[in-house]
């Protein structure tokens, strides 16, 4: 086995193992295994932000995350197909939804943080 890469900001270094930790707990645990980089993204973005409804629009999470609209609809619906996330009309603007974690996601990043 090599060397771990040690990053120069000790507090960098920590937050880059506890999330090495806490992933590894997460993938041995078997928890919703199709979720990819850009699933967790959104969903930690919803996470993360739960008091601004207008960033969770496809838009608004297109634009926060740096990821294409098109890709944010695919994994918005792949979400929704998990039940991890849900799709509601925006009330302001009748053309959009606005996508927010389920009881189900936010469970699994609970989870994932070792609440």
């Amino acid at each position: 086995m090599s060397k771990p890469r040690h990053h120069p900001d000790p507090a960098a270094q920590e937050a880059l193992q506890t999330l090495h930790r806490q992933m590894t707990r997460f993938v041995a645990a078997g928890t919703e295994r199709d979720l990819n980089a850009r699933h967790l993204a959104v969903m930690l973005h919803l996470y993360l932000h739960p008091s601004d409804p207008l960033a969770h629009t496809v838009r608004g999470l297109s634009s926060d995350l740096g990821i294409p609209r098109p890709a944010i609809c695919r994994a918005a619906d792949h979400l929704s197909a998990h039940g991890l996330a849900g799709r509601n009309p925006d009330p302001e603007d009748g053309r959009s939804v606005l996508i927010a974690l389920t009881k189900k996601g936010a469970a699994l990043l609970d989870a994932l943080a070792g609440a």
